[in-house]
């Protein structure tokens, strides 16, 4: 239990919450940040549908309920105005036509910098949704554990106020993203001659405290195991988790950097020459697949 003192918690027990949505590689993250605290979420939900904000919305309540804090206010751009009456008495503030809160812009272009420097040191240059989603989740956790120069006090970091959590081990950080590993796999029967171990490609860490979550080279899906080896990054390993990008219709991309987009077609920042002439060359964005 990390304790919050008491002069802190009267300080930030009343919660005020920037929300937005924004695409990444096509994919829809839905991205909070709380004002004071800074602590941020990412979720992947289907559409951006009213049903499925409210959702994400009530998820985000209890994680700040479950350390006594109440979201009392919520900042967001006219597309939040269809929740307007749902939301109450949670008050909710619009910003104007084509205009973001500011601390959601400055959120997110934070998060596209972490990730993209993960992106640009890894080989792959297509990547499975699965491993989109889980790099923006860890790019989120971090953000969290580490915190930012100004931290609301007493060197506690989001990740302490609202998760519950301590400073993060580095003893818990085995792995890098994006690694070649062999996990030793449980099988209900045992005594056959089929393989005990399967390669995996690791993915994020969970809650940043020694486990991680893995993608399957055999099927691309996420699996659970023990790390036996830590092995090189193999041609026939990269070919294969461009393979999984490339069947679910990711960009295919020389310079290995994520798309960001507050809509499609609306990009982040115009600083990304290189993704632009990349989307204007086919040949750069989606080659033949892999075989």
């Amino acid at each position: 239990m990390v304790q919050l003192p008491k002069e802190l918690y009267e300080d930030l027990k009343n919660v005020t919450l920037c929300v937005d949505f924004h695409y990444v590689n096509e994919i829809t993250v839905f991205h909070t940040i709380s004002r004071k605290i800074k602590y941020r979420t990412v979720s992947f939900p289907l559409s951006r549908s009213k049903a499925n904000i409210l959702n994400e919305l009530k998820a985000i309540y209890k994680v700040y309920n479950a350390r006594g804090f109440k979201i009392t206010d919520i900042h967001a751009d006219n597309e939040f105005q269809k929740i307007q009456n749902e939301v109450l008495p949670v008050r909710l503030h619009l910003c104007g036509t084509n205009d973001h809160v500011p601390e959601i812009e400055r959120s997110v272009q934070t998060q596209k910098n972490e990730n993209r420097s993960v992106c640009h040191a890894m080989p792959y240059k297509c990547l499975p949704r699965i491993m989109v989603r889980e790099l923006i989740a860890q790019g989120n956790s971090f953000l969290n554990a580490f915190g930012s120069k100004d931290e609301v006090g007493q060197g506690m970091t989001p990740r302490n106020i609202i998760d519950n959590l301590p400073h993060v081990d580095y003893n818990d950080l085995k792995y890098e993203f994006g690694q070649y590993v062999q996990l030793h796999i449980q099988e209900k029967v045992t005594n056959t001659m089929k393989s005990r171990t399967i390669g995996a490609i690791v993915m994020g860490p969970r809650d940043i405290r020694g486990r991680y979550n893995y993608m399957s080279l055999e099927t691309g899906a996420q699996i659970d195991g023990r790390v036996v080896a830590e092995l090189p990054l193999t041609k026939e390993v990269i070919d294969r988790v461009e393979e999984f990008g490339l069947k679910q219709s990711q960009p295919y991309r020389a310079s290995k950097m994520l798309k960001y987009e507050w809509r499609p077609g609306t990009t982040i920042g115009e600083e990304d020459i290189i993704i632009h002439i990349e989307d204007q060359n086919d040949e750069m964005v989606h080659p033949a697949p892999i075989f």
